[in-house]
């Protein structure tokens, strides 16, 4: 037997073994990693609308036309019989011509949203038998402090400050309605990345990720998807040595076809 042919058995042995031990393991690794999924519904157009059966609205307050010129529109969201009332801040895309909250849209959502299911069908089981509580959030995204008026859209994109306030149902809190969660563009980026997630112990804190991106335009959100990245680092020691097997066995084959062809001569 020529050496040849000893060293192509010798490498596919080698690599059958390499993969029979990593698959499994791959394949473990990946179906016990943790992932955040973050479920939204469509933003609610309407600024009266109902959360859990409990009646809300976000009402838009314009200073009176004969007001003084530094007086800025307000904003109040009416919930459980508290008002929490906030400024509309220069900088802001705001056109009064728009109705409802579509002249709020550019920078303001009001969404609804859902964690701890893994698919729709089970979201919608958990909701309807009440293991899984909707939240309601209203999104907004405001301008870096001393920003220019003159390069809102593009400049000091990481230093863009982001508002989220949660209407709090009596039942998960009974003497707070709101709860209100601030951030920039460079905070809550971070949260996007899974390891980071679990490295730091912030899971929870997934939701403010997925909550930035609905209301950052597209076109000017630039972080990259790191579902791969999050795999690649789930697999551990498992892919490295899966693919060592592959490549190991095909070169064992093409030493054994060599070899044999060699032989044949």
């Amino acid at each position: 037997m020529n050496r040849g042919r000893i060293i192509g058995i010798v490498l596919c042995l080698a690599s059958i073994i390499g993969l029979v031990v990593s698959i499994p393991a791959m394949a473990d690794r990946l179906s016990h990693r943790t992932t955040s999924v973050v479920w939204f519904h469509d933003p609610i157009p309407s600024p009266e609308f109902e959360f859990l059966g409990q009646p809300a609205s976000l009402v838009t307050i314009d200073p009176p036309k004969d007001a003084a010129g530094g007086d800025r529109p307000r904003m109040e969201v009416h919930w459980r019989g508290e008002v929490h009332g906030f400024e509309i801040e220069e900088g802001t895309r705001d056109d009064p011509r728009l109705p409802g909250l579509l002249r709020h849209d550019d920078w303001l959502r009001i969404l609804v949203m859902a964690e701890g299911a893994k698919s729709s069908e089970e979201l919608d089981k958990g909701i309807a038998d009440g293991t899984i509580d909707p939240r309601l959030i209203i999104a907004m995204r405001l301008p870096a402090r001393d920003y220019d008026p003159g390069s809102w859209g593009s400049v000091r994109r990481r230093e863009w400050r982001y508002r989220f306030l949660e209407l709090l149902p009596e039942s998960r809190s009974p003497g707070k309605a709101f709860e209100m969660f601030e951030g920039t563009y460079g905070d809550l980026d971070k949260l996007g990345d899974p390891t980071f997630l679990r490295e730091s112990g912030r899971q929870s804190e997934a939701w403010k990720h997925a909550a930035m991106q609905h209301v950052t335009p597209p076109v000017l959100y630039r972080s990259k998807s790191r579902s791969v990245e999050d795999a690649m680092a789930s697999m551990g020691w498992t892919w490295p040595v899966a693919g060592l097997s592959v490549m190991g066995l095909v070169v064992g084959t093409v030493l054994l076809a060599v070899s044999g062809a060699s032989r044949g001569a």
